[in-house]
């Protein structure tokens, strides 16, 4: 997965895609297959894309990842009181821990 690779947010040791033990995505070309991918990529970059489309522009299928992750963007900015990736250095909400003792009505 080109986009993967140029993906500045993308840093984890294993890929999820490329586990062995996988249940979830396998190795075909079929089109679900490649969409569930794309889907679960943009959510698990979820409040780290900084909507720089580098995915876009090494998709060697020309699929317009931007609008999916754009998409995402919006919703985590408006789900999360305004927050963007990349415009600060502070921990992202998507990533603070929480202790249990909160308000589930308050997080939300």
């Amino acid at each position: 997965y080109a986009c993967r690779q140029a993906c500045p947010g993308c840093f984890c040791d294993v890929c999820e895609s490329e586990r062995d033990d996988s249940l979830w995505i396998g190795i075909t070309d079929a089109i679900p297959e490649k969409a569930f991918f794309h889907i679960t990529r943009a959510f698990h970059l979820a409040g780290r894309c900084g909507e720089c489309n580098a995915c876009e522009m090494v998709c060697p299928m020309g699929i317009p990842l931007s609008l999916l992750n754009c998409k995402i963007v919006k919703e985590v900015e408006q789900m999360m009181g305004g927050y963007r990736a990349g415009l600060s250095e502070e921990p992202t909400p998507l990533v603070t821990k929480l202790t249990g003792e909160e308000d589930i009505n308050e997080i939300h």
